[in-house]
């Protein structure tokens, strides 16, 4: 394809600075490739052109059309990602660096391994650093070049001198094993640079042209990288687009391509603005929400694909009916040639996972998730299913090991070992020791003992009878008596949120199951098949085991794509679900309060939006729930920035209804503990619906006192409930035994109901 104007002008650009503003889907990867093309064809000695990727992916793919066009002189180019390019001029600087040779590269999994052994010989007080904290405060002070000396000298405080310890030893451990971390690669040439004067001319004569792609995402560290090596030619090229950059929360820094012609005199700005994936009605959208944004250097992304799809904003009731619509939008748009590879689903945090995976799962949809962890193999979620199923079933010896010293309560491995052999020796499954037969640990030392005991007491009071017991309930009393979301939090300090929000959801799940079987009607064929009370735990473990089951549909090549936005950026999809638009979800609570965080978040939107090629739906939940509590949930201000031409909105009725009613928390109090009535003998968690036992009582009435005008029901119709009163049906889901209706009633608000139980009256 021929190149566009801007395009070719940015290919033939000659000596000095040089920035491309290259927006979404406008072709930069072309320009960058085409103009390494037209420099080695114009004489310039290949090993003389360095050029920056983020991914070696990228820098593969960059190579092997520069191979297709030059032939093999394209090998001879300087050509990989950051640390690929560091290696390669520490392999050469090794003595003058003070490392091997033949040095190592540990991996994050070597780097926690290293400092596990380290705090630990340390014998730092509890609770100063884990690995994963201290292997993050370690990065951010060697992206900024500080040493283990100099934070020694400076350290502020009681936690700062404990870091600078346990930075010195974790170098001293590298510098043993002959071995550097991923960081090292560009801070150590940078170092050397800095303090060898010889070294940096050295290098940077070394080019003649320094090119860097995904400019807007280069860190602090990086940038200086990338100063030091084109100090000599300043023959800089750098291909960005500031309105993607949104990678803040991980060093970079998008400060660097908004004040890049500052720093570099006399640069020449090209801007891309002429897209070639998306429709108008799409970068109409994407044109107008990020114009909202102060901090970015201004382009308007256009088309020549004049047709189009208007861009649809869905409003719905909660997580549940907005999983259901795209699973059926999406079943219905690719069930004539069952390429589910052109659509993909959004959403700002794993989390939001769990309802799409089961709808998808519930309509045979075959999906993948990228960048991430399918929610029920997540590290977090299997402990905590590991902890139910030992409740269930303490003979379960996989589930109990695993949750045997986590979080960490003194019981270790040769604790666990005595543990075995007693069990052995007794002939009983360990659980059944712990929890059945506590006299029998007494012949185990006194301390392990002693703290075996508790565990199992513990183990035991979180269900008395799981047959019965609520799962929700079940789970909320694991959380009050296992303190493993502090545990989380001094883990793993800059993931605990992503982990808190899947447990979060791991209790939405079991709550929305609970809700569920409450209003479902079974036939007694059904109700064979099932164990124990409907929604109590040992139920909800057999429906988790069938959703694990539904999660194998993703192993194939030809399945609809699930990722968050971080992960979505420079991939396309013909239909885009774009999912939770909600405050506090995006933009994330984390955000709000600061407006460069909020316009980070919009970038991150602007960065969804443009990965549609020809549909692109935006959805937004009038309800979601926190903690099994299902709260009122705002739609996010960014829905507000769209242009109305270009947008068809449904359900909005639903949205200027719940607006009349007051916001409402349910029966979860402040401290995080469930409101648990007793009732029939069960202890049930409490409903979502907004009232308490004594409505869900009325709003199921026996199936002899139900009316027989349900199925005359019709959307807009006026209905009346025995105890929430008069309202208007909203919507109909399902049909016959299993029709589901949503009401909204006069001074109750929207509830979803069993249409065969729900005893409402036509008006």
């Amino acid at each position: 394809m021929q190149l566009n104007p801007p395009q070719q002008e940015a290919v033939d650009h000659g000596a000095g600075p040089c920035l491309v503003i290259a927006g979404a889907g406008s072709g930069k990867t072309r320009v960058l490739t085409n103009r390494i093309e037209r420099l080695v064809i114009q004489g310039v000695a290949p090993w003389r052109i360095l050029g920056f990727t983020f991914t070696n992916k990228a820098a593969g793919e960059m190579r092997a059309r520069l191979e297709a066009s030059l032939g093999r002189v394209a090998q001879r180019l300087w050509l990989g990602t950051f640390h690929a390019t560091g290696v390669r001029i520490l392999r050469r600087e090794w003595e003058a660096s003070g490392i091997d040779r033949d040095f190592n590269i540990y991996d994050a999994d070597d780097q926690q391994a290293l400092l596990k052994r380290v705090i630990k010989g340390l014998s730092l007080p509890d609770g100063s650093f884990t690995p994963q904290s201290a292997r993050g405060a370690i990065e951010r002070l060697k992206r900024s070049l500080v040493r283990p000396e100099q934070l020694t000298q400076n350290a502020d405080g009681f936690k700062e001198a404990q870091l600078a310890r346990v930075y010195k030893a974790y170098e001293d451990g590298l510098r043993r094993a002959g071995a550097l971390d991923f960081t090292d690669l560009i801070a150590r040439p940078v170092r050397l640079f800095e303090e060898d004067e010889e070294a940096a001319r050295r290098w940077a004569e070394r080019f003649d042209y320094v090119l860097v792609d995904e400019f807007q995402d280069t860190n602090r560290l990086q940038m200086r990288f990338i100063e030091l090596l084109s100090a000599a030619c300043g023959n800089l090229f750098v291909v960005g687009d500031d309105d993607q950059s949104i990678y803040g929360w991980r060093g970079a820094e998008v400060a660097n391509i908004l004040g890049f012609e500052k720093q570099w005199d006399g640069c020449k700005v090209i801007r891309l603005e002429q897209n070639y994936r998306s429709t108008q009605p799409i970068l109409e959208v994407a044109n107008s929400v990020i114009s909202h944004n102060s901090a970015r250097k201004g382009k308007n992304l256009w088309t020549a694909q004049k047709e189009g799809e208007k861009v649809q904003v869905l409003t719905v009731l909660d997580e549940d009916e907005e999983a259901e619509s795209l699973a059926r939008r999406i079943r219905a748009a690719g069930s004539k040639d069952q390429d589910w590879t052109r659509f993909a689903v959004l959403y700002r945090t794993h989390a939001q996972s769990r309802s799409l995976e089961a709808s998808l799962g519930k309509y045979r949809i075959p999906y993948r998730i990228i960048g991430g962890t399918r929610f029920y193999d997540r590290k977090e979620i299997r402990d905590m299913l590991a902890y139910l199923k030992a409740a269930a079933n303490p003979a379960d010896t996989v589930s109990l090991l695993r949750i045997l010293n986590t979080p960490p309560r003194g019981i270790g491995k040769t604790s666990e070992a005595r543990l075995l052999d007693l069990a052995r020796r007794k002939e009983l499954e360990p659980g059944m020791l712990l929890t059945a037969f506590p006299e029998f640990i007494d012949e185990l030392p006194a301390a392990a003992a002693a703290r075996m005991k508790d565990f199992g007491k513990m183990l035991v009071s979180l269900s008395s009878d799981p047959s019965k017991d609520a799962a929700p309930s079940v789970l909320e009393r694991l959380l009050q008596k296992v303190p493993y979301l502090e545990y989380l939090q001094g883990s793993d300090p800059e993931q605990s949120a992503t982990r808190k929000e899947n447990v979060e959801e791991l209790v939405n799940a079991a709550q929305a199951f609970f809700e569920l079987r409450l209003g479902q009607s079974v036939s007694d064929e059904e109700r064979e098949d099932r164990v124990g009370t409907p929604g109590s735990l040992v139920d909800f473990l057999a429906d988790v085991a069938l959703v694990a089951d539904v999660d194998s549909l993703d192993a194939g090549a030809n399945a609809v794509t699930l990722m968050t936005l971080h992960n979505a950026k420079g991939l396309e999809y013909d239909s885009i679900h774009l999912t939770g638009v909600e405050e506090g979800l995006l933009p994330h609570a984390m955000s709000i309060g600061e407006d460069s965080e909020i316009e980070e978040e919009r970038r991150l939107f602007y960065v969804g939006v443009t990965r549609a090629c020809k549909r692109l739906v935006i959805s937004h939940a009038l309800n979601r729930r926190r903690f099994g509590d299902t709260l009122p949930a705002s739609p996010s201000r960014f829905l507000n920035e769209l242009p109305e031409e270009w947008v068809q909105r449904e359900g909005e009725e639903l949205a200027h209804r719940v607006d009349a009613f007051p916001q409402r928390r349910q029966s979860y109090s402040s401290s995080g503990n469930w409101q648990n009535r007793r009732a029939g003998g069960v202890t049930r968690a409490p409903s979502s619906f907004g009232g308490d036992w004594n409505d869900i009582n009325q709003e199921t009435p026996d199936y002899e006192d139900m009316s027989q005008e349900d199925d005359k029901l019709r959307v807009g119709q006026r209905v009346m409930h025995p105890s929430l009163g008069p309202g208007t049906v909203h919507k109909l889901e399902g049909g016959g035994e299993k029709l589901r209706v949503i009401v909204m009633f006069d001074k109750k608000g929207p509830r979803k109901l069993m249409a065969r139980v729900a005893g409402l009256k036509p008006l």
